[in-house]
């Protein structure tokens, strides 16, 4: 797909707009604000009529599209037919894969450890939503420790 540089999609727009309508009124101002020669809007403009006279007209186009629905929409239609039209109607888009190399020291590591455990400990909670168990009863250990006392002070 060819790159199109903004300054010329601006002029095309600006040409689509009624000339009462045009921020700047001329092109020579046009040229000017954008900082670019008249000749080259010219040289654009000729590109503008050139992709215009290509382009097909607009209700051929959503005949188009309204063929393409009803063919991805046909029981056991092609997949290649529903992702074009999932494609054309921006339901998909294709998206580059970005990949990131993160290299983590030993003290990184040794830091994300602990502060996965010390959230742990804070929620009471296993990381996957899990209750975490309890390895000691404070209540048998409060138990325990009675038990110990009342031995302890009647052996004295």
């Amino acid at each position: 797909m060819r790159q199109v540089n903004p300054e010329i999609e601006r002029y095309f727009l600006w040409l689509e707009t009624s000339k009462p309508a045009r921020v700047p009124r001329t092109q020579r101002a046009f040229a000017q604000m954008i900082g670019v020669a008249e000749r080259t809007l010219m040289l654009w403009k000729n590109r503008y009529e050139e992709e215009k006279s290509t382009r097909p007209p607009i209700d051929e186009v959503a005949q188009f599209m309204e063929h393409l629905r009803m063919e991805a929409l046909k029981l056991g239609a092609p997949a290649a037919v529903m992702e074009l039209y999932a494609k054309a109607k921006g339901l998909i888009t294709s998206k580059a894969e970005i990949t990131h190399k993160l290299e983590l020291t030993a003290s990184d590591h040794y830091r994300i450890d602990r502060e996965a455990d010390r959230r742990i400990r804070e929620f009471g909670r296993e990381p996957d939503g899990i209750q975490s168990v309890q390895e000691e009863s404070p209540l048998l250990l409060g138990e325990v420790c009675v038990d110990s006392e009342q031995e302890h002070s009647s052996d004295s």
